[in-house]
């Protein structure tokens, strides 16, 4: 099993965020993940470089020992870790990397590997440049371009005509729309999505996202975007055949070469945006702007959908189909996500829809403005446990604090430390090389994006024969290999897996 240990490199978008700036600088990455023969992971961004003023500094490699791995939620596997590491040079010696001549900086990394996918915080403190760097790779927990900062050209043409218009990338109206290409360009001639300058309170950015309905004479055309791809296919508004779609299957892609689907591995907690809404004309029958998100599996799914189809593919559903014009002013929606009423899925992907009117065809000539488009993800903690004993928690300025039990005595089961925590937050713990009485425990909103660290000591009591421990549980997370002896990330009915524990022990299951 030592030969079937975990070695690839993933290629994705790298986000970077210097010293809390709130607009990222995004480049192409790469991280390289090897598993070690004890079960623990190295963890390497390669060839780091920053872009500030107009220069790029070749940083270098910034590698990552002894991580450790966690079984997660929805197929995910978690790797955690941090330490005082010395930047290595990058691959390409004819440049210039600064990283070895910064001294030791301090690294903090959580992460996901899911669905053969990387999904990273990696943040860099280098005390030697009072710099603070937060580095976030890969998709999958966010909306792509959600504050609408970028587009790309979209056209539809029939005939030698062509009309064209400004779609946001990861974003598509009817310029890109499949279905019947006359019912298509019929749609699509007369442009519904724009560039805007007009951007909401406070923001950061520079554009916002116009959405206009166009008068067709025989019915209003609303103006929509989709995460997803546009089905034209009926030339009633409020036929079926027109929807908003998406499959992980369909190899379709838009003008800038992006596929029709956005990921999504998360469990956001709901969706906010700020949006300007007038109707041209207003409408008293139908008065009301709509925005949805829907969290599936990937398999195919259409929105607006009929009756109950699909309903096995979704994991949960947001939606408000009573935005209002506020008198044409900025305003924040919040929507949350209905996870009981679904939930019956594992999340791949996410159809989201922003639409001029909520009923089909209905309306004016209509303008709804879009920014910030963003998943929220709550954390806190407020308390632990041991063995029915709680102790409510004061964090510092850090998001620290430290706990103490007496478990002099005491036969420390799984189960015996709970955490009273958000929904959908996450909890690893790793006990302490220096006191195996003590479990430092963090506590991850499920986008990672934020984190809180408490410190139990469990006083007489000696952990370190379970260490490493996952959340409650001080079980390590087995690596699971199929049998080319490749690393999965989850199993399927019927067919065998080798689990591979931190130990090195090793077992065959059917799953």
């Amino acid at each position: 099993m030592a030969a079937a240990a975990m070695a690839a490199d993933y290629t994705d978008s790298l986000a970077i965020y210097i010293n809390g700036a709130t607009t990222p600088v995004t480049t192409p990455a790469t991280i390289s993940v090897n598993q070690a023969s004890n079960g623990t992971y190295t963890f390497t961004l390669k060839n780091f470089t920053l872009s500030m003023g107009g220069q790029t500094m070749y940083i270098g490699n910034v590698q990552l020992d002894n991580v450790y791995s966690f079984n997660g939620t929805n197929g995910r596997t978690i790797l955690a870790g941090g330490k005082d590491v010395a930047i290595q040079n990058g691959d390409d010696a004819s440049k210039q990397w600064i990283g070895p001549m910064m001294g030791e900086v301090e690294v903090a990394l959580r992460s996901y590997l899911v669905d053969n996918r990387i999904y990273a915080y990696m943040d860099i403190e280098v005390e030697s440049m009072n710099m603070d760097i937060r580095c976030v790779f890969g998709r999958g927990f966010s909306l792509i371009n959600g504050g609408f900062e970028t587009y790309h050209k979209a056209s539809v043409s029939m005939e030698g005509n062509t009309a064209t218009s400004d779609e946001p990338d990861g974003w598509h109206s009817f310029m890109s729309a499949s279905g019947d290409p006359t019912l298509v360009y019929l749609a699509g001639y007369n442009p519904h999505t724009f560039i805007s300058n007009l951007v909401r309170p406070g923001s950061n950015g520079k554009h916002s996202l116009m959405l206009t309905s166009v008068d067709m004479w025989i019915a209003i055309a609303n103006g929509t975007v989709t995460t997803g791809r546009i089905n034209t296919g009926s030339m009633t508004a409020a036929d079926l055949a027109n929807h908003a779609w998406l499959s992980l299957d369909s190899t379709g892609t838009d003008a800038k070469g992006d596929p029709f689907y956005q990921y999504m591995n998360g469990r956001p907690d709901s969706l906010a945006l700020w949006v300007k809404f007038k109707q041209g004309t207003p409408n008293a029958d139908h008065p009301y702007a709509t925005v949805s998100a829907i969290i599936t599996d990937g398999t195919y799914y259409q929105d607006p959908k009929g009756d109950d189809l699909y309903n096995d593919n979704v994991m949960a559903v947001a939606r408000n189909n009573r935005i209002e014009s506020n008198n044409n002013e900025w305003q924040r929606i919040s929507i949350p996500f209905d996870y009981a009423s679904y939930d019956n899925a594992t999340g791949r992907a996410i159809l989201a829809t922003i639409s001029t009117n909520a009923d089909p065809g209905a309306g004016s000539t209509d303008t709804l403005y879009v920014d910030d488009a963003e998943l929220i993800y709550r954390n806190y903690v407020n308390s632990v446990s041991f063995n029915g004993e709680k102790r409510d928690l004061v964090f510092d300025e850090d998001n620290d604090c430290e706990v103490t039990f007496n478990a002099q005595g005491k036969k420390v089961l799984p189960g015996d430390i709970q955490f009273e925590t958000a929904p959908h937050s996450v909890v690893i713990g790793i006990v302490d090389d220096e006191d195996p009485s003590c479990i430092d425990y963090v506590v991850l909103s499920d986008d990672l994006s934020s984190y809180y660290t408490i410190e139990v000591t469990l006083t007489g009591a000696d952990l370190t024969a379970v260490k490493p421990v996952k959340g409650t549980s001080f079980v390590a997370a087995p690596a699971v290999y199929n049998l080319s002896g490749q690393r999965v990330s989850s199993m399927q009915k019927g067919q065998v897996y080798i689990l591979r524990n931190a130990d090195g022990t090793t077992k065959k299951i059917l799953k």
